[in-house]
């Protein structure tokens, strides 16, 4: 049995937040639909870039690209923290991109857009959490073997799961407890 749950959606509902940008309302949509299905209450605000408002055991994550977005809640008992990015396989980027986000020891099994996805969702779960003395960039982590690093420390940090379907690509990144 799954520690955390996800929800991906492609639509929202006309009404959802008619205010705010597409992003916003597939993402908070997604969340409302986990959080109805997860926690029986709405909840759409989030807190410190981690975690539900009102609610600091409830970790969450977002992640929208165009026409889709994911959501991700676990409890904060079973992990530090955590990520989830998605992107459509048809993504396009420009040649040249990877030197601004991928190392030397990346797992160079891994597809380009996958190791994106992964560097995204490891971010997101390791950010609030960073207290290093440089500003921490996406380039600074570390993607091999399922799990992530800091560049510099042979400890993983986390673990990097994948859902890979036709039509896209979600990454989550589980951020452990420390001991």
């Amino acid at each position: 049995m799954n520690k955390y749950h996800v929800r991906v959606e492609f639509s929202h509902p006309e009404d959802f937040h008619p205010e705010a940008n597409q992003g916003f309302r597939i993402s908070r949509y997604a969340l409302s639909q986990l959080t109805k299905n997860h926690l029986g209450h709405e909840v759409l605000e989030i807190e410190s870039f981690n975690h539900l408002k009102n609610n600091p055991e409830t970790l969450v994550s977002l992640s929208h690209t165009k026409d889709a977005a994911a959501a991700i809640i676990a409890n904060h008992s079973d992990y530090q923290g955590i990520g989830i990015d998605i992107e459509w396989r048809t993504r396009k980027y420009r040649p040249g991109i990877e030197k601004y986000f991928l190392l030397e020891s990346d797992d160079k099994e891994l597809p380009l857009l996958d190791l994106w996805c992964a560097k995204e969702a490891a971010y997101k779960a390791y950010f609030p959490h960073y207290r290093g003395e440089k500003v921490l960039v996406i380039k600074d982590l570390i993607i091999k073997n399922s799990k992530f690093y800091i560049e510099g420390n042979v400890d993983a940090l986390g673990d990097i799961l994948f859902e890979n379907t036709e039509d896209y690509i979600l990454a989550i990144a589980l951020l452990e407890k420390k001991k």
